[in-house]
């Protein structure tokens, strides 16, 4: 049945949904669909996808790079300022570089004010500042005395109960907590507080999850940010390339 069902004219005519081709995406430009696969208002109905992935997962920084990227395009350009939003509340005071790099990149788009405000939570942290809800954020709780975060990271252990980062990201895993250890990996390793420890337990979990998108994109921020990619490091993104 299942042969039926995957040989003969009947496969060929399937419409693949728009859902399953933005999930598997490896790039984080959809320049690649064209109008035809998902029709003339493809770029919102991808940013509304991506919206959700988000609300999901928050700490999905592919999805999150992804839809502040798709805002470039001149139709979404109000929308630009909730995303960028999103991924600031989401990495909190952490990915100091994917903040800067994503606010550089929507500067153009916002105004003064706006820009103002970026440039101050990219030193304070967001909560820390006053800026309300923004067009397009899913996470803002739309405070205007505060810019908060509607989900907060739940730990089964205080953080003052740990030793070192490690201790606390291997506790994680440990408990299954897989997608917590890879936004501390990130976020240290982002931060510029890398260790060979640290490294190798972020690609680890990139192996065990088969995430070859997000080694990509954490790749490709470190080489922006000037970082030369360890011997490990690019070890794993060929063999990524098999996952």
């Amino acid at each position: 049945m299942l042969g039926k069902l995957l040989s003969g004219r009947t496969a060929s005519s399937a419409h693949v949904p728009l859902s399953f081709k933005v999930t598997g995406m490896r790039e984080l430009r959809f320049d690649t669909l064209s109008e035809n696969e998902t029709g003339v208002d493809s770029g919102l109905e991808i940013w509304r996808l991506l919206s959700h992935q988000i609300r999901r997962n928050p700490y999905d920084l592919r999805a999150h790079t992804q839809r502040i990227l798709l805002t470039q395009h001149e139709d979404l350009h109000d929308r630009t300022s909730g995303s960028l939003l999103d991924l600031f509340l989401a990495l909190g005071s952490s990915g100091l570089m994917l903040r800067t790099r994503m606010l550089d990149l929507c500067r153009d788009q916002l105004d003064e004010e706006t820009v103002g405000l970026f440039d101050a939570w990219l030193k304070e942290g967001v909560e820390e500042q006053a800026g309300g809800w923004m067009s397009g954020s899913m996470l803002s709780t739309g405070e205007i005395a505060r810019g908060s975060k509607l989900l907060k990271q739940q730990r089964s252990v205080a953080e003052s109960q740990y030793t070192d980062v490690l201790a606390e990201i291997q506790d994680h895993i440990e408990y299954g907590q897989i997608d917590l250890a890879q936004t501390l990996l990130e976020s240290e390793i982002l931060e510029g507080r890398a260790t060979a420890d640290l490294e190798q337990e972020l690609l680890a979990v990139y192996q065990h999850t088969r995430n070859s998108s997000q080694l990509e994109v954490i790749s490709n921020a470190l080489i922006d940010a000037g970082v030369e990619l360890s011997e490990s490091w690019q070890d794993a993104r060929v063999r990524a390339e098999n996952w």
